[in-house]
């Protein structure tokens, strides 16, 4: 068992836990006994844990400093903590990395810096003092990322779920802007049918004349009048030509016949 727990002693999730009965993990059997135990990460879709239920839902694209190595910064909460970190972390449903529980004898819980239900959003490049993004990547490469770092510590920046709520909140309102902006420049966007090409954009609503109940009428009762005056005009005018040629018509066979008489 000894060797087990030795052979696994760079891994990122070890906890030290006191075992007061028999409990089954990797396919091994630890009973009442106090030794490092590996604690398996897991996942988690339970809607009853309040800290995933609906997921954090960050867009890691809307900033570009978490698509790349980079430094920790001064805006950063970050610790560094040395393996085995004493800590079972969990994947949210969309892929967020969380703090689910927290070994009170741990390093991590040395540290006082991090806290159950943290979520975890970058973590040690193998080398070097860089970190890489974990948004959004899963458990299994936040796991991964943490058991091949070289050295035995590694350094984790976490976020409270109410700092992230916020850039949350934040990231919209600039997605938002920022369609605002490209409307303004480029107007709306027009979608066309992939078959015919052609502007699948609702049309405009055209309104509809009615000449029945004035309240259902979409126009107003004056412009109603005149264009139905409008309709009715060229009508009127071709029973006036109408009746003109058929006047014409009689005068010049009266001519006629009163010539020939």
């Amino acid at each position: 068992m000894v060797a087990f727990a030795n052979a696994l002693g760079s891994s990122a999730l070890f906890t030290p836990a006191s075992l007061t009965a028999s409990s089954s993990f990797c396919g091994c059997t630890v009973s009442h006994r106090r030794a490092p135990t590996a604690r398996l990460s897991r996942r988690s879709f339970l809607p009853g844990r309040i800290v995933c239920e609906e997921g954090f839902n960050y867009n890691i694209y809307q900033d570009g400093k978490d698509r790349a190595k980079r430094m920790v910064d001064s805006s950063d909460r970050s610790v560094t903590v040395q393996k085995p970190l004493g800590l079972v972390l969990e994947e949210g449903q969309d892929g967020m990395v969380f703090v689910a529980e927290m070994d009170p004898e741990g390093n991590a819980a040395d540290s006082g810096e991090i806290n159950e239900g943290d979520i975890l959003v970058a973590v040690s490049a193998t080398f070097g003092e860089e970190v890489w993004s974990t948004r959004g990547v899963g458990l299994d490469r936040v796991m991964k990322s943490i058991r091949i770092r070289a050295g035995d510590f590694v350094t984790l920046v976490v976020e409270s779920p109410e700092t992230l709520s916020e850039r949350k909140s934040m990231a919209a309102v600039q997605a938002e802007n920022r369609r605002t902006e490209a409307r303004d420049k480029f107007g709306e966007r027009e979608v066309l049918d992939p078959v015919t090409w052609r502007s699948n954009a609702p049309k405009e609503t055209q309104a509809t004349y009615e000449y029945g109940d004035p309240a259902q009428a979409q126009i107003d009762e004056q412009l109603k009048e005149k264009l139905k005056a409008e309709i009715s005009a060229p009508y009127e005018q071709n029973w006036i030509l109408w009746v003109g040629a058929g006047v014409l018509v009689l005068v010049v066979l009266s001519v006629a016949f009163g010539i020939t008489g």
